[in-house]
């Protein structure tokens, strides 16, 4: 019966050390700006375009208005 206990404890002891080490770190507050990761600064950037996407009625939607709702452009 004390073998069960020991390993009882040890199952415990194991469980805590996990969830301590395992932790969330806390989150940067919010519009914070992030650092870049190193290889950022050789990603090439080049042909750039503006993005469209078709829908079902036939029109045209412009995506570069995303941060004022998505615009329709006629057929």
């Amino acid at each position: 019966m004390v073998a069960w206990g020991v390993a009882a404890l040890i199952v415990v002891v194991v469980i805590v050390a996990l969830v301590v080490a395992g932790g969330k770190k806390p989150a940067p507050p919010p519009n914070t700006l992030q650092p870049a990761d190193a290889y950022a600064a050789s990603l090439p950037l080049s042909q750039f375009a503006m993005s469209e996407s078709g829908n079902l009625s036939g029109g045209k939607l412009d995506l570069s208005g995303w941060a004022r709702g998505i615009r329709v452009i006629g057929p």
